[in-house]
């Protein structure tokens, strides 16, 4: 993927304190303001891995651990939550995240404010999947899906799931 320009193309909130929005891009934001990872995950010939967690279907990612950079993020998350080992993966965006007051962590860390990044990725893999092993409060199943199954989940985050497939 080669793209030069940054374009907004999803924006949201999760609350009232805090609002995102996505854009597609392969320029990464800087890194001391990232704070979490996802992953398109591509298994095989297009067959994409989802996690399913309280709020649905999703990409693998989640928050970076303290002192974990970006990719190490981006391993451990797609493996804990997919059992998926990326062998080539490439930036397609990122979620700018605005907040109006700090935002802290289930550990106690607080994230940078009012700006932080979570870096998307879309990652491939010929490799079998493993077991996943992430926490079972939270990772609920995981699954492969083909392309044209993805339109029969309710994924919260589908515009961005689209956005990644227009690079395969």
């Amino acid at each position: 993927m080669t793209t030069t320009s940054v374009q907004a193309i999803a924006s949201g909130s999760w609350n009232e304190d805090v609002r995102w929005e996505f854009y597609l891009t392969d320029q990464l934001p800087p890194r001391e303001l990232c704070t979490a990872v996802f992953c398109l995950a591509i298994q095989g010939d297009n067959g994409v891995v989802l996690t399913r967690t309280k709020r649905g279907w999703e990409m693998l990612g989640g928050h970076a651990e303290s002192g974990e950079s970006i990719e190490d993020a981006l391993f451990r998350e797609a493996h804990e939550e997919g059992g998926f080992t990326p062998e080539r993966y490439d930036l397609f965006g990122y979620r700018k995240i605005i907040s109006t007051k700090p935002i802290i962590s289930r550990d106690g860390a607080t994230y940078p404010h009012p700006v932080s990044y979570i870096p998307h990725y879309i990652a491939r893999s010929n490799l079998p999947l493993e077991e996943v092993h992430g926490d079972p409060d939270e990772v609920l199943d995981r699954d492969i899906f083909s392309l044209s199954e993805l339109n029969d989940l309710a994924i919260r985050d589908i515009k961005i799931l689209e956005a990644g497939l227009r690079f395969l």
